[in-house]
């Protein structure tokens, strides 16, 4: 038997809610704001090979049109959090977004910030897996000393990165520190991807008054 202690847990579910379950509204919504989205345009003309990033502020899931969508991705969050981490604390939504790859396109490693665990929902994804990165690339038998062992597979333990394979309707979760980005889109379809962080809400402490925090 082996027990995979302090390991990484990625949370991943298939389910039908593709693109085609998005009401007229919706898909309204989301255009609307890929269009006024200086960022994501920015993003397009400095690197025509990266994928687009549309913030609007950083909450298009509090748009009221939206709240079908939300719910189903803040669903899967409290799953996370109540099975996965086993937290007693309520969680908050602190950020979310949407992205577009295009073929050709592909999103750079990076982490999100102040963020308990990031949620990734491909509404429709026909190409292209999301990357999961170890930390500062080293692997489980690589913490202490940077071993430069080879192997006759790889695996969960032994891997500096992970691909997590997509289609539409999946939804992906895992920690905000965890480095991750996308392969190349190689489809002619574009790539959907709604994205959210969650933070803790509550009060936080591990034995009395004088560690105590609220958020």
């Amino acid at each position: 038997m082996i027990t995979q202690l302090w390991g990484v847990p990625i949370y991943k579910q298939s389910t039908n809610h593709t693109l085609s379950t998005f009401s007229d509204t919706e898909l309204d919504v989301l255009k609307n704001a890929r269009e006024e989205c200086k960022t994501a345009k920015d993003h397009r003309q400095n690197d025509s090979s990266q994928t687009e990033v549309v913030k609007t502020d950083g909450a298009i899931l509090t748009k009221p049109e939206l709240e079908r969508i939300n719910n189903f991705i803040t669903t899967h969050a409290e799953i996370y959090a109540r099975e996965v981490i086993c937290m007693k604390q309520d969680i908050k939504q602190s950020s979310s977004w949407f992205t577009i790859a295009k073929k050709g396109d592909w999103h750079t490693p990076h982490i999100h910030r102040h963020t308990l665990f990031s949620v990734c929902y491909y509404p429709r994804a026909y190409s292209g897996d999301l990357m999961l990165y170890a930390d500062r690339g080293k692997n489980s038998f690589q913490q202490d000393y940077f071993l430069g062992l080879e192997y006759t597979q790889y695996n969960a333990y032994n891997c500096s990165t992970w691909s997590v394979p997509i289609t539409s309707g999946d939804i992906v979760i895992f920690p905000g520190s965890v480095a991750h980005g996308s392969s190349v889109n190689e489809s002619e379809k574009e790539r959907w991807m709604i994205g959210a962080n969650y933070w803790v809400s509550g009060t936080l402490f591990f034995n009395d008054e004088l560690d105590r925090i609220s958020i």
